[in-house]
């Protein structure tokens, strides 16, 4: 089976660097590259969608990954054309889909940022400079949710589910520090 459409992948894992734990996808025909961060678990996220690259990668592949992360070795590999062909057919490899994960996972940042501002002005640390501060980041995250929401059609529903995902993820972790 040939390279799809020229697509070249690579999956790099280096256990000592996160930055350095990534599947990057490149169209040589427009020179678009695309990388995703690979999340605890071997998932990636594209979008408001979580791909777990066992789902992605043949079994050889797979099970090499695997045992990387689990031996705490580095490792990288290509990808072959069966998994190129799935990662397009899951609009990995998609300039326009790439832009909406990126803002999605910027207004995902910035609604952190804001939710941890709240945090702090609920917790009774509430100054001038909280308030203005949290003021700015609400505005500011508004501004950003509506420009994602009109330039990538991004459903209401889409928004909130991520809003709840950072409030849940915020007690988790608030819970594990308490242990």
């Amino acid at each position: 089976m040939e390279r799809e459409e020229n697509l070249m992948g690579t999956i790099v894992f280096e256990p000592s660097d996160k930055s350095q734990q990534y599947m990057m996808l490149r169209d040589m025909n427009t020179d678009h590259t695309q990388e995703y961060a690979i999340e605890p678990g071997g998932i990636i996220e594209n979008g408001e969608r979580r791909v777990h690259l066992s789902d992605l990668l043949t079994k050889e592949n797979a099970a090499e990954l695997r045992e990387a992360q689990m031996q705490g070795r580095q490792t990288s590999f290509m990808l072959s054309a069966k998994e190129l062909e799935h990662a397009k057919g899951l609009d990995l490899v998609n300039p326009e889909a790439s832009a909406k994960a990126e803002s999605m996972k910027d207004l995902k940042a910035q609604y952190q940022n804001l939710w941890d501002m709240v945090k702090k002005e609920n917790s009774g640390e509430l100054t001038e400079e909280n308030l203005v501060n949290r003021l700015s980041a609400e505005q500011t995250y508004r501004t950003s949710k509506q420009e994602v929401m009109e330039t990538f059609n991004v459903p209401q529903q889409t928004i909130t589910k991520m809003e709840s995902s950072v409030r849940q993820e915020t007690k988790t972790k608030s819970a594990e520090n308490q242990l």
